[in-house]
């Protein structure tokens, strides 16, 4: 897009932030600058309640440039100093959160890497937004079907791994199958352009 089209690094607009994760983590000072990662949060508006929407997105440092998990905790401290100094909504009422990315933590390794650090507990993390409690709910807690549960599998993931979270202070209403049996062969493949499948939820606002 053209320049003014550019949400520029370290943008903290009301609407628009553009959250550089490197800039106050310290672990990922130490890897290359091609590793940068940002964060977006988009504020949006429900026409018929006015209640916000705060969309989140991120894209965690993989694994194998972080064999510890500090950097990728590190990461989400700063994402969540960012979500945690957002100003009040606009109408008072509670803002909707849903925050979603590939977060390179394998789902039975969410504890260990983020844990109370980042205010993480029992498949939720826990924020004070503004005074308020935040409460954010992983959308596919309890899913489960069988060994092939995941959303990656690929050369150094043979046997897949859960990587792709919604996380939400909404009620889910639906969720999409998420199943690497049938391309347990390894992705991509003819069906699936990326390494990862859709993760897709249906909330309730």
């Amino acid at each position: 897009g053209e320049e003014r089209d550019v949400v520029r690094c370290e943008t903290r607009g009301r609407r628009v932030c553009n959250v550089d994760l490197r800039s106050s983590c310290p672990e990922a000072g130490l890897l290359p600058e091609a590793s940068r990662k940002s964060a977006a949060v988009l504020v949006l508006r429900e026409k018929k309640s006015g209640r916000e929407v705060r969309l989140v997105a991120c894209h965690l440092t993989t694994k194998s440039r972080d064999p510890t998990g500090a950097v990728r905790r590190g990461e989400v401290e700063v994402l969540k100093a960012a979500v945690e100094a957002m100003p009040p909504p606009e109408g008072g009422q509670e803002p909707a959160y849903v925050w979603a990315g590939d977060f390179n933590v394998n789902r039975p390794e969410l504890e260990e890497i983020f844990g109370e650090t980042v205010g993480y507990s029992g498949g939720r993390f826990s924020w004070n937004v503004g005074g308020s409690s935040v409460v954010l709910r992983d959308s596919y807690e309890g899913y489960d079907v069988g060994p092939w549960s995941g959303t990656t599998i690929n050369d150094s993931r043979k046997d897949g791994e859960w990587l792709d979270y919604v996380f939400t202070n909404l009620e889910v209403r639906e969720r999409s199958d998420v199943d690497l049996e049938s391309c347990k062969e390894g992705l991509p493949d003819e069906r699936e352009g990326s390494d990862h499948i859709p993760v897709v939820v249906e909330l309730q606002l």
